[in-house]
């Protein structure tokens, strides 16, 4: 059982990781607007359409925190590749810190690398519980250290987490766009989030491993 249908999924992630572009199509409608309006356009106004991002790079944080999720990723990163295609995909596992080194795959082989920027004007997708449910909380910094850096750079990076909301901080809403990948979510980017958010007590977190069991 996935965590949301993938009917659900599917044009939401499509949607996040899309560019708007002109295409060579003329845009009728347009033009015999402006025509009516008695104005003569300087050039033919082509048509607009929602395209995939030229490139995209996926890290994905396999840990034992979200263990559980781990079938949610394979599949969905088997659905995108099979959907959008491979040119411009770039799947990286993220090894014990973000923007540290990734483990890649190469035809049969895993390779082992030191992390690199995407191309300027590329997406980035992240699967990851951003630290969340580390009860240390040092690897919720590593992350707004990480995601902070990909900010300061002009990517603005798109997080999905396995969590539900009440889960978020402030913090991690104004550094990430997070979407909440779970049942009750509206599988939209999270605007805002009460100060009490990410206290976990344990009394939730044991119903929440439970229901997941």
């Amino acid at each position: 059982e996935p965590l949301v249908a993938w009917a659900r999924l599917w044009p939401v992630i499509q949607a996040l990781l899309s560019q708007f572009k002109r295409v060579r199509q003329p845009d009728i409608p347009k033009l015999i607007r402006t025509i009516a309006n008695g104005d003569i356009p300087v050039r033919i106004p082509r048509k607009i359409r929602q395209q995939w991002a030229a490139n995209v790079q996926v890290l994905v944080e396999y840990s034992e925190r979200t263990e559980l999720f781990n079938e949610d990723y394979n599949q969905l990163l088997a659905q995108m590749l099979r959907l959008r295609g491979s040119t411009g995909f770039a799947v990286q596992q993220v090894l014990d810190r973000p923007g540290q080194f990734v483990r890649i795959r190469q035809g049969d082989r895993y390779q082992h690398r030191k992390w690199r920027l995407p191309e300027a004007g590329g997406e980035i997708l992240i699967l990851s519980d951003l630290g969340l449910l580390d009860a240390s909380g040092s690897s919720q910094k590593d992350w707004l250290r990480f995601g902070k850096k990909l900010r300061a750079t002009g990517f603005q990076p798109l997080v999905l987490l396995p969590l539900p909301k009440r889960y978020l901080t402030q913090e991690t809403v104004a550094v990430f766009d997070c979407v909440c990948w779970s049942r009750q979510s509206d599988l939209q980017p999270v605007q805002w989030v009460s100060k009490s958010g990410g206290q976990k007590k344990d009394a939730q977190a044991s119903k929440d491993l439970l229901a997941w069991l």
